[in-house]
C-alpha cells in the first residue's frame, strides 16, 4: 500500500487596505505571567527581531477542528457557519496578532496536522489572515516546522511558535525553535502570548550570544597551543617609560601620522 503525504503550500490572499487594529484594553496573561498590555509591541518585536511566527490552527486560531467544518463558509467577520447551523469562530485577538506581526515585517507560517487542507485554506482566506507559507498535513510538528523554515529560508532559532498542545510545544523546543508558547484552548493565541514569546526568544538570543563570546575567548584545552591573552590596560607602558618628544617615523605607522 503506497502512503501519500500531502504538503499544501498555500499562497497568502491579496492584502487589502485596512484600518490599523487597536489592541484590547486588557489581554489575558497566561502561564502565570502578569499582563503587559501597556508594552509597546512593535518595539518588543524590533528588539527580538524574530525570523518567523508559526501558528497551529485548531484551538489556536479558531475554536474548533476545521476537519469538522468542511462545508462551512465565512458569514461574518471572524465567524463561519455550515449548512447544519454549526459555527466556527476566530478567537478574539487573532486578527490583531496577525496584523501586528505583518506590520513589523515578520513572516507568518501555518503548521497544522489537520487532514482538511482545503477547508483550512478557505477559512484562512475567508478570515483574511495573511501568511507566507503553510504546511497542513497529518504528521509531526518537527516536519512541519522544518518545512516552513526551508520554504521561507529562515532560522528556527529565532522563530516563534504557538500551539495548544503541550507535546507540540516540547517538539518545537527539541527542534530548536526560539520560543514555543502553549496557548489556552478557551481563548486561543493572544497579544500577551506574543509578548511572552518575544521576551523568551530575546533572552535565549542573549544567552546564545554570551555562549558564543565565551567559546571564542575560552582558554584552549590542555596540550594545545596557548592562545595569546587579550591586551589589558595594565599592558600599557607608564608615562615615565614612554619616550619624550615627537614620535619617530616607523614602518609600523601609516604615512601622514597616526
Amino acid at each position: 500500500v503506497a502512503c501519500v503525504s500531502l504538503i499544501v503550500c498555500m499562497e497568502p490572499p491579496c492584502r487589502e487596505q485596512r484600518r490599523p487594529p487597536t489592541e484590547p484594553s486588557s489581554s489575558r496573561a497566561s502561564g502565570g505571567e502578569a499582563s503587559h498590555s501597556t508594552v509597546d509591541l512593535p518595539a518588543l518585536i524590533a528588539s527580538c527581531n524574530p525570523s518567523v511566527a508559526i501558528f497551529d490552527l485548531d484551538s489556536t486560531l479558531w475554536n474548533g477542528n476545521c476537519e469538522s467544518f468542511d462545508a462551512a463558509r465565512v458569514v461574518a467577520p471572524g465567524e463561519a457557519s455550515d449548512t447544519a447551523g454549526r459555527t466556527l469562530r476566530l478567537f478574539p485577538e487573532v486578527s490583531a496578532v496577525f496584523e501586528a506581526l505583518s506590520r513589523a515585517g515578520v513572516p507568518i507560517g501555518i503548521a497544522s496536522a489537520s487532514p482538511a487542507a482545503a477547508t483550512a485554506t478557505r477559512l484562512l482566506q475567508g478570515f483574511r489572515l495573511d501568511y507566507g507559507h503553510a504546511v497542513v498535513q497529518p504528521g509531526s510538528k518537527s516536519t512541519h516546522l522544518k518545512a516552513i523554515a526551508a520554504a521561507l529560508k529562515v532560522d528556527l532559532r529565532r522563530a516563534l511558535f504557538f500551539d495548544d498542545l503541550p507535546h507540540n510545544i516540547r517538539t518545537a523546543d527539541a527542534v530548536g525553535v526560539g520560543a514555543a508558547v502553549q496557548v489556552a484552548r478557551s481563548s486561543g493565541v493572544t497579544l500577551d502570548d506574543v509578548r511572552r514569546a518575544l521576551r523568551r526568544c530575546r533572552e535565549r538570543g542573549k544567552q546564545r550570544g554570551l555562549m558564543a563570546r565565551w567559546i571564542t575567548t575560552a582558554p584552549p584545552a590542555s596540550g594545545t597551543t596557548k592562545r595569546p591573552r587579550p591586551p589589558s590596560p595594565q599592558d600599557e607602558p607608564s608615562k615615565s617609560a614612554r619616550p619624550h618628544g615627537p614620535v619617530p617615523r616607523s614602518s609600523t605607522l601609516p604615512k601622514g601620522g597616526v
